[in-house]
């Protein structure tokens, strides 16, 4: 059983159906193929994925989760199959709008619930900053557009599509920034063979051409 959010895109996406699809859909299909396994998905909120693992309710975790020294505490992490970037959206404003990390200084900024974002935010030496966090995506994006906040910090990919997909409503500022250890697929921390055959499978996947395909359809235009 892997545990999954509900909505991330491009990384995790629902159909009119309730079909799942997006990268790491596409990416833990392929693995448990290599693998031999057969991937069935339980969605629940993000900041439940890492608790679930750790508690042996599911048997792994992907979601866009980053690597951290703090999180392989309560769960290993396989090698990361991307490097892990955020980037901050904004209401959109007519002209360009000027922007540095002195920009949030004062400002609300709103997270996902479970997320590293708020770290992130410290560590920018962000001064007097209201951090809000929500528990789902989609009341990210409607705090945002409701002037709950000023800004929401996002992992780059996924700011980029809901700056492409949000008929104009948002737009991301500034530059991206590197955060974490990349992305990687949690694991309880007894389960050292799930791990290393999942670590292999990664490295094969990476150098397939169904990585190419994967890649070419959520995030080359990211």
């Amino acid at each position: 059983m892997v545990g999954i959010e509900s909505f991330l895109p491009p990384f995790v996406m629902q159909g009119a159906k309730k079909e799942i699809y997006g990268f790491d859909i596409d990416m833990m299909n392929s693995l448990c193929d290599m693998i031999q396994r057969t991937c069935r998905y339980e969605v629940m909120r993000f900041d439940q994925l890492l608790d679930a693992v750790a508690d042996r309710r599911i048997e792994a975790a992907v979601s866009a989760i980053t690597i951290t020294l703090d999180r392989a505490k309560k769960v290993s992490f396989s090698l990361p199959y991307m490097l892990s970037y955020s980037q901050f959206l904004q209401r959109s404003k007519p002209g360009n709008t000027p922007f540095s990390l002195e920009t949030l200084n004062g400002k609300r900024i709103g997270i996902e619930a479970g997320s590293v974002f708020s770290d992130q935010i410290i560590s920018m030496g962000v001064k007097n900053t209201e951090i809000k966090q929500y528990g789902k995506i989609d009341e990210l994006l409607n705090a945002l557009s409701e002037d709950q906040v000023d800004y929401i910090l996002l992992d780059s990919p996924t700011a980029t599509y809901w700056a492409a997909n949000s008929s104009g409503a948002f737009m991301t500022i500034g530059e991206s920034y590197s955060y974490g250890n990349g992305l990687g697929i949690a694991v309880n921390k007894n389960n050292t063979l799930l791990l290393d055959a999942l670590n292999d499978a990664i490295l094969k996947y990476q150098n397939s051409d169904a990585y190419k395909s994967n890649y070419n359809r959520y995030l080359s235009h990211f």
